[in-house]
């Protein structure tokens, strides 16, 4: 009974387990949410940032009733700026932007691969 008891506790403990970037993770999306990394109005943009094994995964999604028109060299600049500004060892840095449509299906506007960004 004993080891049952421990093994459901062992697995409950990896389950609710919290990563080393948790905070970070946080602090980034927070910091593209104040820079407007996407400023639109009357579209809703969500931040999703993972970080694992020094690569970045930016998940952006903006919501709205038409396809937006955006200037990604310009995201890209910015990004790279408050990625620098963190001092984190990231090697790889994958970028995608979805477009989100209230009608119809979702779109990929922007996705890239970047190498030591």
């Amino acid at each position: 009974m004993k080891k049952i008891f421990v093994l459901c506790f062992v697995i409950s403990s990896l389950i609710f387990a919290n990563d080393q970037f948790d905070i970070i993770e946080d602090r980034i999306e927070n910091q593209f949410v104040m820079e407007k990394i996407i400023n639109l109005e009357n579209y809703s943009v969500d931040y999703d940032i993972d970080i694992f094994n020094n690569q970045m995964n930016i998940e952006i999604e903006v919501e709205g009733l038409k396809q937006p028109n955006l200037d990604f060299k310009h995201m890209k600049k910015n990004i790279s700026k408050i990625i620098k500004d963190t001092k984190l060892q990231i090697n790889d840095v994958y970028i995608v932007v979805k477009y989100e449509s209230l009608i119809g299906n979702d779109v990929i506007l922007f996705s890239e691969s970047y190498l030591n960004m």
